[in-house]
This record gives structure tokens, sequence and C-alpha cells, in this order.
């Protein structure tokens, strides 16, 4: 799941007024980028399983 902390969510969101709905898709070279931050963070707490 996607969350408004998440990068690819905060680029998706760039030139949208806060607090406005917006329709950009969120691409997914953005998602593979936050998905490996997430692996990444992971091994470093020795969470990955």
């Amino acid at each position: 799941m996607i969350s408004h902390g998440e990068e690819s969510w905060k680029r998706a969101r760039v030139g949208i007024p806060e607090g406005e709905n917006g329709c950009q898709k969120i691409k997914t070279d953005d998602i593979r980028i936050d998905a490996n931050r997430v692996r990444m963070m992971r091994e470093k707490t020795g969470l990955s399983k």
C-alpha cells in the first residue's frame, strides 16, 4: 500500500495544491525506488525475512 509519506506519492503530487484531489498516476519506476528503499531499511534493521 502506498502512503502519503512515500516518495512516489509525493512525486505524483508535484504541482497539485495541498488539499486538492489529484488523478496523476504513480509511476512504476518511482514505486520500485520506494520498494528498494524499504528493502534496504529492512535489511539494515534485520527485519528482512
